[in-house]
């Protein structure tokens, strides 16, 4: 499970067993919080660059998670 903590809500995701971290979590920008294509891989990319979909990545700055 992974969450994402988007003010002004809390999301909650459940990775599928047969889908990707990477579509799951595209799917959910787009279908259930309604942002479009390019908003939705905009956020992707930002994902890539500072853990690469890693939930375990971390950093000496206290940073963890996707994020």
């Amino acid at each position: 499970m992974i969450i994402l903590d988007m003010p002004p809500r809390v999301a909650t995701i459940e990775v599928q067993e047969e889908k990707s971290i990477q579509n799951t979590i595209f799917d959910y920008f787009v279908e259930e919080m309604g942002l479009n294509k390019a908003a939705a891989l905009g956020i992707m990319a930002n994902i890539e660059a500072e853990s690469e979909f890693n939930i375990d990545a971390g950093s000496r700055g206290g940073a963890y998670g996707l994020c």
